[in-house]
């Protein structure tokens, strides 16, 4: 749990990917929500969704590309300080997965204020009374949403599983070298 709190520490240091990465996050699992509840529409889309979870598995493998390419003297450091392999990926899955769950909170958030504008009537048209509002209004339902969140953690695998074999070849001399 130590770790996991580092790695969330590890994530907001770096802010600006953080933010275009979560970003990024929420408007793909809001993309992939919407394409799997059109699947179950009369015609469903089944490009859409092949795309929408094909650049979900592109970027998992990017962001995880990215945080080991970007943190290798750090990784070779916290080696040097003895740091295992297993507590390096503990902190690169820390950060993949925090930055992963902010992007579904994010997510959750929008989906919670789109119903809530719908309900009251705000900006969309008359209110209607609380109760009325039909579950199928929203364009995403919470089924969907957390379809969306597992598909997304099983993405991450292959992030991780990159990034793993990526922290495995940081040697702690790294570290030590002059970087020019």
């Amino acid at each position: 749990m130590r770790l996991f709190s580092k790695a969330i520490k590890l994530a907001m240091r770096s802010k600006r990917r953080y933010i275009v990465f979560t970003a990024t996050y929420t408007v793909l699992m809001i993309w992939t929500c919407i394409s799997l509840q059109d699947m179950f529409d009369e015609i469903p889309n089944y490009a859409q969704t092949l795309v929408a979870l094909f650049a979900s598995m592109f970027l998992s493998i990017l962001y995880a590309w990215i945080i080991v390419n970007y943190r290798r003297t750090e990784i070779a450091t916290l080696k040097c300080v003895g740091y295992t392999n297993s507590n390096v990926r503990t902190l690169i899955v820390g950060e993949i997965v925090w930055t992963t769950l902010s992007g579904f909170f994010i997510t959750l958030e929008i989906l919670i204020h789109y119903i809530a504008v719908n309900v009251l009537g705000w900006f969309i048209g008359p209110a209607r009374p609380l109760g009325s509002v039909d579950p199928m209004d929203s364009p995403i339902t919470l089924l969907n949403l957390l379809i969306t969140l597992a598909i997304f953690l099983l993405v991450q695998v292959v992030g991780m599983l990159l990034a793993y074999h990526r922290v495995l070849k940081v040697r702690p001399m790294m570290a030590l070298r002059i970087m020019k």
